[in-house]
């Protein structure tokens, strides 16, 4: 069974932030979709990064509700898939637990 973003508190929020902000400065950009309108701004569909302990993750867009948001998706070495916390950062969920 999935949790809930509502079952993590909002310290460890905060603790898990700071790991995945860490990810994504340390990040090196692999691939990008660019597409370019007919009145010439320029649009990304995607931006894959490669993360410093070799994971690959995709910035993504998605609708939620009414508002545009980015997330993130890992390839597993198969597929793509959704990222959690509870699956992508259990080291670091398990290693602070003190601080969480």
């Amino acid at each position: 069974m999935t949790k809930l973003v509502d079952s993590i508190s909002e310290n460890a929020r905060e603790v898990l932030e700071t790991f995945v902000n860490e990810d994504l400065l340390g990040a090196v950009v692999t691939e990008s979709l660019p597409i370019i309108g007919d009145d010439g701004k320029i649009y990304l569909g995607e931006i894959i990064l490669r993360l410093e302990d070799g994971r690959t993750i995709a910035i993504v867009p998605q609708i939620r509700g009414m508002c545009p948001w980015l997330s993130l998706d890992i390839h597993d070495g198969e597929d793509w898939r959704r990222m959690t916390v509870f699956e992508d950062y259990t080291e670091e969920l398990r290693d602070n637990k003190n601080k969480i």
